[in-house]
């Protein structure tokens, strides 16, 4: 199994703060039976501590460490781009690395509203294969509007703490109410440390283990 969406690369957002803790969270995904992890960090965020110009460099040095510490391990780089409308980004450089789709991790505004569905079919216009960040917590947009998605190709992913009501009791109800409405393509941790942000994603499946299965990308 696959965990698409986390923050274990160390030292480039406000995830991991150090190898050691993105070790102890890959023990943890392996411990729940996950093997294969793309790692995500921000892009176009302001948590951003290095340019993403530097991230295939430091996740090649990162990825030699975790080879040592556990060789069943499979890590892949790839991205979460958060939409800026003021920038005109170029997506081909924030790929999932090592896949033969041009999968695209891609989050918004929790605040501001944005035009979410638009933008993701216009992205799948151009040969990207979208993936929507959590959208438990996007309150503007509802079941409605990721069904649209769904229907132009966009794949769906929400948090496992959502699931878990870690997240809050509004984000719970809304990604259950995606996950038990068939609109769901992956549940994935977000993790960004190990103590309270920390990978649950095994947690999350075998909770909603009747109503959803994980898919493979």
């Amino acid at each position: 199994m696959f965990d698409i969406h986390n923050h274990i690369l160390p030292n480039v957002d406000d995830g991991s703060k150090s190898i050691e803790e993105s070790l102890l969270m890959i023990d943890m995904l392996y411990q729940q039976g996950i093997k294969k992890i793309v790692l995500t960090p921000h892009v176009q965020n302001s948590v951003q501590k290095v340019s993403s110009k530097l991230f295939p460099e430091k996740f090649n040095a990162f990825k030699d460490i975790v080879k040592s510490h556990n060789p069943d391990i499979e890590l892949y780089l790839g991205y979460e781009v958060r939409y800026d409308p003021s920038k005109n980004t170029d997506y081909e450089k924030f790929v999932f690395q090592g896949f033969s789709q041009k999968y695209l991790l891609i989050e918004f505004s929790t605040k501001i509203e944005e035009p979410i569905v638009d933008i993701m079919y216009n992205l799948k216009a151009k040969g990207f294969q979208p993936i929507l960040a959590h959208p438990e917590r996007y309150i503007y947009i509802n079941e409605k509007d990721i069904a649209r998605m769904k229907q132009d190709g966009i794949l769906i992913q929400v948090n496992a703490n959502a699931v878990l009501g870690i997240d809050g009791r509004i984000y719970k109800k809304r990604a259950l109410k995606f996950l038990k409405l068939q609109l769901v393509d992956f549940i994935a941790t977000d993790a960004h440390n190990s103590t309270d942000r920390k990978p649950n994603l095994g947690l999350a499946l075998k909770k909603v283990s009747k109503i959803f299965s994980n898919k493979e990308l």
